[in-house]
């Protein structure tokens, strides 16, 4: 198949990954509430993609579990139409996944360089929609909070939560020896989307992707224990270290809106000032969640209907999320997809081509930044991001080279269809 076709037959797909920052919605309530621009991206490519001749199945039994678990207590929920409605944004990522290990067989490498795309534009769209106000220039996303550098999100929150999981995804490349495998001009964009993530993460105030970010370090810097680790650490500590001491000067609504998180976030709680277990929106939150669960502990809550008797807001946290709204019956279906995750991570096999050396050293170096992500989704709900399950894409096709592969490397390399082997 010549490039020119991959690349026509494929373009929409591979849009839904430039584009998959984009969450505010095209409408205020009611079904276009709901839908996004890359939502109407991935429709059109999962109807381009049942024309083809061949649909690749990654492995969706364990996914499949899970939503099946969600939809036994659907049927048990304080309203199943919520619930429903949950469920069918899940089935509609999971769609996603097998749309975007289709569109990227051929050529696995491009998806990391779209994602690379992705975090730098939409730091471009961010700071663009930042001055523009100022400056008299039309928004592209009006009507966001003033302050913020996070115009194509819903909030603040989405957009740290979005860019803890590409850097999760970028900087592995960097740190290992998969580097390698891009040249030139390729290289720099990988690198310039790592450094755009690490600004863009650091100004979107969310604490929860801060304490994620750290954690990988420190993951990072106790499991490699080489000099390449540590001077990341330096080198990324240095960029914040410059942003957070100018950014008073820089924007001082900005800095406002992160000092006030860290103080009421981190220091009141660690100076006694506030403690969070006990009192507060995440106390209330986790104690509904609990109060929901002991209310009916089969299936909680279900899905999606927590705001029905238990507040106005969701749970925040995914695991919490889990208890009160799944019951044991959800539990049980994550505990199989929290493992399934980790499996398909640390699985390897004994390299038989340079490629595979290089990826193998890759998911080394991914799961430390993983067990970061895990930490921060203690306050945040990861299983509704399209950004989670692009990476759960990334990793079924990486494995997928690991176990078809076995042709050495070339500087230049030839698109394999590694299915067909």
């Amino acid at each position: 198949m010549q490039q020119n076709e991959w690349f026509n037959k494929n373009l929409l797909g591979r849009i839904y990954v430039i584009l998959s920052f984009i969450i505010v919605p095209l409408g205020e309530s009611g079904l276009m509430g709901r839908i996004t621009i890359p939502d109407i991206i991935l429709v059109a490519a999962a109807v381009l993609l049942l024309g083809s001749k061949r649909i690749y199945a990654p492995r969706m039994k364990v996914p499949l579990f899970l939503v099946g678990s969600f939809l036994i207590t659907a049927f048990l929920s304080l309203d199943v139409r919520l619930s429903l409605t949950e469920i069918l944004v899940m089935v509609f990522l999971l769609i996603g996944i097998v749309v975007v290990y289709n569109v990227y067989h051929q050529n696995f490498k491009l998806l990391f360089l779209d994602i690379s795309r992705a975090i730098i534009l939409s730091l471009v769209v961010g700071v663009y929609d930042f001055f523009a106000g100022g400056v008299g220039l039309p928004r592209l996303f009006p009507g966001r909070a003033p302050g913020e550098i996070v115009s194509a999100f819903r909030n603040a929150g989405q957009a740290g939560a979005y860019v803890l999981v590409m850097l999760t995804i970028l900087l592995p490349v960097y740190l290992s020896s998969f580097k390698n495998s891009f040249k030139g001009a390729d290289k720099m964009l990988i690198n310039t989307g790592i450094i755009c993530g690490v600004v863009f993460l650091f100004i979107s105030g969310k604490i929860a992707a801060y304490i994620g970010f750290f954690s990988s370090i420190i993951f990072l810097n106790i499991m490699q224990r080489n000099v390449k680790a540590l001077f990341s650490t330096v080198f990324i500590g240095a960029i914040l270290g410059v942003i957070y001491f100018n950014l008073e000067d820089i924007s001082p609504a900005l800095n406002k809106r992160i000092q006030a998180k860290i103080e009421s976030r981190i220091t009141d709680n660690i100076d006694g000032t506030r403690n969070v277990t006990e009192e507060g929106f995440i106390a209330e939150n986790i104690g509904n969640a609990i109060r929901a669960f002991s209310d009916n502990p089969l299936s909680g809550s279900g899905i999606g209907a927590f705001s029905v008797e238990y507040g106005r807001h969701e749970v925040h946290s995914t695991y919490f999320k889990m208890v009160g709204e799944t019951g044991l019956i959800g539990i049980i279906g994550y505990t199989f997809f929290f493992f399934f995750m980790f499996k398909i991570i640390l699985w390897k096999i004994p390299p038989r081509s340079v490629l595979q050396e290089r990826l193998l050293d890759y998911k080394r170096v991914l799961l430390p930044f993983y067990l970061g992500c895990l930490i921060s989704w203690a306050y945040t709900y990861h299983l509704r991001k399209r950004e989670f399950w692009i990476m759960v894409s990334l990793i079924l096709l990486i494995n997928t080279v690991l176990k078809y592969d076995t042709e050495e490397e070339e500087e230049e390399e030839n698109n394999i269809d590694y299915a067909k082997q």
